[in-house]
């Protein structure tokens, strides 16, 4: 037993910085299940149906959308009819599998009724979509596809 918890802390300081799982917004892992689903052609679109006044997410950074990691994101938030941002109801869904990796980007990010801001996000090399929704007071759900490509 104390053999196993020391080889365990000794693999731990073999892990280079940045490579521990919860560094990272998407997962070298999950980033090669997305790429292989792209060279199937695979290609997923976000639901086109929108609620009437539903928040409207905008991707303010990146610009260009051709990044090197580490960078910075920043998504900015509207809601209309005098309605407020629930910035509990944020969630992000990465990829054609949807898989949800809001805890991840909450522990890395600053999240607000104006928007999202996150410093120097680690995502690996390659195509990258994320499907990020958010509730306004009013019940209503807005959500936006953002497309990233890492070099």
């Amino acid at each position: 037993m104390k053999n196993g918890f020391l080889m365990l802390v000794m693999v731990g300081m073999l892990m280079p910085v940045g490579a521990q799982a919860e560094d990272w917004l998407v997962t070298p892992e999950e980033a090669r299940k997305e790429a292989v689903m792209q060279a199937d052609g695979v290609v997923y679109r976000g639901r086109s149906a929108t609620v009437p006044n539903s928040p409207q997410i905008s991707l303010v950074k990146p610009g260009n959308k051709f990044v090197k990691a580490p960078f910075d994101i920043v998504v900015s938030f509207s809601a209309s009819d005098g309605a407020k941002i629930d910035p509990a109801s944020f969630k992000v869904l990465y990829g054609y599998f949807k898989m949800d990796i809001t805890r991840r980007v909450a522990q890395q990010a600053s999240v607000s009724g104006e928007g999202v801001v996150i410093s120097h996000a680690n995502i690996p090399s390659g195509k990258h979509q994320l499907l990020l929704n958010v509730t306004d007071s009013m019940n209503r759900t807005g959500e936006a596809e953002i497309q990233i490509e890492v070099e």
